[in-house]
């Protein structure tokens, strides 16, 4: 699996993070969105250890399980 810190910015694991801040802000104190090809990110501040903490148990949830059923 491959595994990226960025979140696009139309999907529901972008808004939950923005709301609660996991997202890295600009000097303005707002999201800082990356503008990507076709699309636009957020990306997961790391140094957050809230941000960790959540992000670990998406990894968990998600793509750990889907090895597991393969």
């Amino acid at each position: 699996g491959y595994i990226n810190p960025m979140l696009t910015n139309d999907g529901e694991l972008y808004q939950y993070a923005d709301s609660m801040g996991y997202l890295v802000k600009n000097h303005e104190g707002n999201t800082y969105v990356i503008q990507m090809t076709g699309f636009k990110v957020g990306l997961l501040d790391l140094t957050n250890p809230a941000t960790c903490k959540w992000i670990k148990s998406i990894i968990k949830n998600y793509l750990y399980k889907s090895f597991a059923i393969a």
